[in-house]
């Protein structure tokens, strides 16, 4: 590899061993020929699939954006989009009423979420789904509908 330029050379080694590839070796790979931060979430079989595009478009060229386009337009020919926008609902498929306000008490303050047509609005902004309405308020990972009181927790058989 030369000033960070991948040549199809450089190419063979890390397309040959990728799909015998620990997360480890994944890793160095992704880190040495794309750069950037590993994306621990995905699985195994992802990561070689995008690896392996990733290095091949490094030195074959990319699609670019018209080609792109034109196979978007053939998959999708009724011009629909690819997924149906879902009213917020809450357990059991019950549908929250847009104007609904839903209150937490976090901290000792009431936090007051509304309910919008195509989403959330909390603290002046909004948000896609309540599940990040209860990140930004909290900064850890939660359950939007359990935080708020709609879903309750499973109990455990014992």
């Amino acid at each position: 590899m030369v000033a960070g330029k991948v040549t199809s050379s450089d190419l063979r080694f890390p397309l040959a061993c990728l799909d015998g590839a620990d997360a480890a070796a994944l890793r160095l790979i992704w880190r040495n020929h794309l750069g950037g931060r590993f994306p621990d979430h995905l699985s195994h079989w992802l990561l070689v699939c995008i690896l392996g595009y990733r290095l091949q478009a490094a030195v074959q060229g990319d699609l670019d954006a018209a080609l792109v386009r034109r196979l978007r337009q053939a998959a999708r020919p009724d011009h629909q989009p690819v997924f149906t926008v879902r009213p917020p609902a809450a357990t059991g498929g019950r549908v929250l009423t847009p104007g609904t306000l839903l209150v937490r008490h976090w901290r000792g303050r009431p936090e007051r979420v509304m309910v919008l047509e195509d989403g959330f609005a909390w603290n002046g902004r909004s948000w896609n789904s309540l599940s990040q309405v209860a990140k930004a308020m909290t900064g850890t990972s939660w359950n939007g509908h359990r935080f708020f009181g709609l879903q309750r927790k499973l109990q455990s058989a014992t």
